[in-house]
């Protein structure tokens, strides 16, 4: 099974699809979180990495290779994250790995505002 990757706005659900595929599958499936490794601030960002664009796409290259490995023991993966789709490509393509299925969760706030 190819890795699942949740990707998506701040506030569209993600973490919630994922804490929700945790709880039904705790035996057979590791579910990953970007935020896990820690999120410094802008400043930090900026200083070390020249953004926080920069930033990103170095962690999301990282995840995708840390992923990689862990799809070598045969364990399921669902990998929740904010970040660009074009970043998973080249931390796929630095990993050597192209095994994963991103879905793009996305909401409507249409009903909430009208109602």
């Amino acid at each position: 099974m190819p890795v699942v990757i949740l990707i998506g706005a701040s506030g569209s659900g993600k973490t919630t699809i994922a804490q929700a595929i945790a709880e039904r599958s705790p035996d057979n499936t590791d579910v990953l979180f970007f935020d896990t490794i820690g999120v410094p601030s802008a400043e930090e960002m900026i200083s070390e990495y020249g953004s926080g664009e920069a930033w990103q796409f170095a962690k999301t290259v990282e995840w995708m290779k840390r992923i990689a490995e862990i799809t070598k023991t045969g364990r399921r993966i669902v990998f929740e994250g904010q970040t660009r789709l074009s970043f998973l490509a080249e931390g796929a393509v630095a990993a050597a790995w192209q095994d994963y299925v991103p879905i793009l969760v996305d909401c409507n706030d249409t009903q909430e505002q009208l109602g």
